[in-house]
């Protein structure tokens, strides 16, 4: 009997809604800390690390070692040695909030005492107090960054943070600003057509153009009522002319068009999908995170310039766990990627293209973050940054390990057939296609017929639950792979297998291996009888 083989291409994402025969070959049915790669194929994440001005850990060469192996080791080392001496925001309690201001990055963490809330900035000697008001303790920042003046040095820092008046920074002098309102907290901030809006609950309200200290109606600023309170503010793309403000509730989306208190005009896009909290995000559209899902806000000349749809159908169960424990959301514009960041250390990221979402991934940092922050470095580098419940500043997407721990992944795709859903096959070996950033390592598994994974020599995934009855047929466990560099030659692994289906699985926990990404793979297989 002829051996066949087949390729597929790893895409598509995590699937938990279609059936076990009809789920796309090459997509996931479980997975943790693996993301879908810009260019395709699924990439194990980098990972974080600590952060507060002094030496990137990541960036500190190998020391010793002789093989790429032990290259990595020491690098590891060295980074630990840089490590240690990173130290958390001083004060009590999470970080409040972080930005990247200009070049220096800031953070605010209630005092030791937790009666009031400070402000530092990095540098290469650790955290430094930045001089401030008095500013009330347990505070939720959002930040805004716009030039109201001429000069490209008049680039200023505008932040809120539902405790304190409205505040501007120029990365000296921290001033506040007074609206005129009796409860003068505002909660949101966004700059936009020369004015500065804030959000005090149910009301939206701006300054006078170009004077973010001016808040009287006779000099042109104004205030829009909302009917509901306001969660989020965004400035994104108003049609082929000018930009708009999108502007959500829990319920609704919104978009403000016009130049001025002379000629808003406030659209609804949506009176039923609005969004939670920290949600909004523009990675090239809008998306969107509410009780209905993700939704995604695309250009339609045909319904107020956007349409709203939902997108994330596959990931439904997912979302229903986590997302109403939503912390926010960050952007990695390196990798067109941007995650969900939920209560405990889980995410979700979605990676974007031009033929839009190609799928969404789950990860699971082990730990908490209570604000973000994303921007670009000089040369396009993203710099993401994550405040702790801990009271550390840690940079994302960085890095071998989880700030010295093992990066734990797991990716498990859909059971393949080959349009033989019934036919049996014996099983004889899989070449996948495997690329590195450097020195790298994961073990992998074969599983037949839907085996249950409760008896695999792996984890067993934690969101996913097949019905049982399932024959359990050989399992073959593939030796632990290492290798460096890029493009690695394909891998021909044995597989040792009977059944109607295959699936494949592979892991990796390492402190020291570099993201690599699995492409596809060919699968050698005879066929068999049909199932009786």
């Amino acid at each position: 009997m002829s051996t066949k083989t087949q390729y597929f291409g790893l895409n598509g994402g995590l699937d938990q809604i279609s059936s076990v025969y009809e789920v796309k070959n090459g997509a996931a049915i479980d997975a943790e800390n693996f993301e879908i790669a810009p260019g395709g194929g699924y990439s194990r994440i980098a990972g974080f690390e600590r952060f507060d001005g002094r030496p990137d850990p990541h960036k500190a060469p190998p020391v010793a070692g002789m093989n790429a192996e032990e290259l990595a080791q020491s690098k590891h080392a060295e980074a630990n040695a840089r490590r240690a001496v990173i130290e958390a925001v001083p004060g009590s309690g999470p970080v409040r909030g972080v930005i990247d201001f200009e070049g220096t990055v800031l953070a605010f963490r209630d005092a030791v005492d937790g009666l009031s809330c400070k402000m530092y900035r990095a540098s290469v000697t650790g955290w430094q107090l930045v001089s401030t008001p008095s500013l009330l303790p347990a505070g939720r920042y959002k930040f805004a960054i716009w030039n109201f003046g001429g000069s490209a040095a008049l680039r200023k820092l505008y932040g809120v943070d539902g405790k304190n008046p409205a505040f501007e920074f120029d990365g000296s002098t921290f001033t506040q600003l007074s609206t005129g309102m009796d409860d003068d907290r505002p909660t949101l901030v966004a700059a936009h057509k020369n004015h500065l809006f804030l959000a005090f609950g149910h009301s939206l309200q701006h300054s006078a153009i170009a004077d973010p200290s001016t808040w009287s109606p006779v000099m042109g600023a104004a205030e829009i009522a909302m009917g509901d309170e306001i969660t989020n503010l965004l400035v994104s793309p108003g049609g082929s002319t000018s930009a708009a403000l999108m502007v959500t509730t829990k319920e609704s989306i919104r978009m403000l068009y016009g130049n001025s208190s002379a000629d808003w005009n406030l659209v609804t896009l949506s009176q039923d999908t609005g969004a939670y909290p920290g949600s909004l995000v523009a990675v090239g559209s809008a998306f969107s995170l509410s009780r209905r899902g993700i939704a995604a806000v695309l250009p339609d000349n045909t319904f107020a310039n956007f349409n709203v749809s939902t997108i994330s159908d596959k990931v439904v169960a997912y979302l229903n766990r986590f997302a109403p424990a939503l912390r926010g959301v960050t952007v990695s514009y390196l990798r067109n990627q941007f995650i969900y960041h939920f209560a405990s250390g889980q995410a979700l990221v979605a990676t974007v293209s031009s033929q839009g979402v190609l799928g969404f991934m789950p990860l699971d940092y082990k730990r908490g973050f209570t604000c973000f922050s994303s921007s670009s470095l000089i040369g396009g580098e993203d710099l993401i940054l994550a405040g702790g419940e801990d009271g550390f500043v840690y940079r994302l997407n960085v890095g071998t390990s989880f700030d010295g721990q093992d990066i734990p992944a797991r990716l498990w795709l859909s059971y393949i057939h080959f349009g033989t859903p019934r036919q049996r096959k014996r099983w004889r070996k899989a070449v996948p296609e495997v690329t590195s950033e450097g020195y790298g390592t994961f073990a992998a598994s074969a599983m037949y017929d839907f085996a249950d994974p409760a008896v695999q020599p792996f984890n067993a995934p934690d969101d996913v639950h097949l019905s049982p009855g399932f024959q359990l047929w050989d399992t073959v466990n593939w030796d632990q792979f290492f290798f460096d560099g890029r493009p690695l030659a394909p891998l021909e692994i044995k597989m040792e297998g009977s059944g109607e289906t295959a699936s494949l699985m592979f892991e990796s926990r390492s402190q020291i291996a570099e993201r690599f990404t699995l492409h596809g793979a060919i699968i050698h297989y005879d066929v068999r009888r049909l199932s009786r």
